[in-house]
């Protein structure tokens, strides 16, 4: 297949593989966005919303039935509200909060796909609880990365806040609770910088960078986990980060001016391409003026590498209008591009499957190549 002419059959055999192979039952033990039955809700909504009238014949009780994408979502919303329902969080998932890997992302998911289908008790219900989990990003052992932590609880406190907007106008109720999630929004956002600033002091990095950020004891730098993805995150709420946008750009340019090294490999001419390490190896104790020690730069993965540096520069030139930052986006994205199709394992595939990255429109290629990608993949 080739060309946008083909787009429709190739996103309906996607949806039919994915109904055929997760059916929407209570059964899912995976309902998180990011490997789970969540994912697959929001995933029916998007189609939903880019195309109203997409409808995927679906076999039911022996018979083709004409299903829409939004009532598909709805059933995987169901299926991972109904898993999340059944279970009580360990000790430690308490701390735990991010859109991507936690029960945040399931609610926030949720209130969107049921205010849509006008359910609109059940909505709020799901947006209360998803408001409820805030008192993870007061722990003192919550971190602030993407996946887990405060940087994906704002996440997700934007997500429903951008797509409940106008449902919120027919909704005293709804438009509270979104009230109540912008003042959560500015003490999430206040903490997150508050662990940048004082990791950083801790670390020795103050005359280097004024924000760093751990997880499980390493400065990574990517966007799963690092400074990229929080960065990013950050910048996703401009009136937020309008006061504080010298200390964000000073970040900024330590990551991608300071911290970028030479690929392990060139582009089609044999000229030479950037990358950024894994993650910065840090000394136990505070140390200042010590050398950086960096981690493997030969990863191009969404959580290592380009890929995430990428999104987080246009990001930067959007909030910034730099062109530094946009030129830096071209040249992660000519990494991401020439890196080609990276395989570890069928799972987590957003994190380390290059075929999950973005294909941003500063690299080279065309539809074609794009397809030959796609074709892999239901291969």
């Amino acid at each position: 297949m080739a060309g946008r002419e083909a787009w429709p059959a190739l996103l309906e055999e996607l949806c039919r593989r994915i109904v055929d192979e997760q059916p929407a039952n209570a059964q899912h033990r995976h309902v998180v966005p990011y490997t789970g039955v969540a994912g697959i809700a929001q995933l029916f909504l998007h189609v939903h919303d880019a195309n109203p009238d997409f409808e995927l014949p679906v076999e039911q009780a022996g018979q083709t039935v004409m299903r829409a994408a939004l009532d598909l979502a709805g059933n995987y919303a169901d299926a991972a509200c109904c898993w999340m329902d059944l279970t009580r969080p360990s000790a430690r998932e308490l701390c735990k909060c991010g859109f991507l890997c936690t029960e945040a992302g399931v609610r926030a998911v949720a209130a969107v796909v049921y205010e849509r289908q006008d359910r609109l008790d059940t909505a709020i219900e799901q947006l209360r609880r998803l408001l409820s989990l805030s008192v993870a990003t007061e722990m003192p052992d919550t971190p602030s990365e993407l996946l887990y932590g405060r940087a994906g609880y704002l996440y997700a406190l934007g997500y429903v806040r951008h797509r409940l907007a106008a449902g919120a106008e027919a909704s005293d109720e709804l438009r509270k609770l979104l009230e109540r999630a912008d003042m959560l929004a500015i003490n999430v956002y206040n903490a997150t910088l508050v662990d940048g600033r004082k990791t950083a002091r801790r670390l020795g990095l103050t005359n280097q960078t004024p924000l760093m950020w751990q997880w499980h004891g390493r400065a990574y730098l990517g966007a799963a986990h690092g400074m990229a993805g929080i960065l990013t995150i950050l910048m996703q709420w401009p009136e937020l980060a309008r006061p504080h946008a010298t200390e964000l750009r000073a970040a900024l340019d330590f990551l991608l001016f300071a911290l970028a090294e030479p690929a392990p490999f060139h582009d089609d001419e044999g000229g030479p391409l950037l990358n950024w390490p894994s993650s910065i190896h840090t000394p136990k104790h505070e140390v200042h003026d010590a050398a950086l020690t960096l981690g493997r730069a030969d990863l191009v993965q969404f959580c290592h590498g380009a890929p995430g540096v990428c999104l987080c520069a246009i990001k930067a030139y959007q909030t910034f209008d730099d062109d530094r930052y946009l030129q830096r986006a071209r040249q992660a994205a000519e990494t991401t591009w020439h890196a080609g199709i990276g395989y570890k394992g069928v799972g987590d595939a957003l994190s380390h499957h290059r075929r999950a990255q973005p294909l941003q429109p500063f690299g080279g290629g065309d539809d074609d190549v794009f397809f030959v990608i796609i074709d892999e993949m239901l291969g």
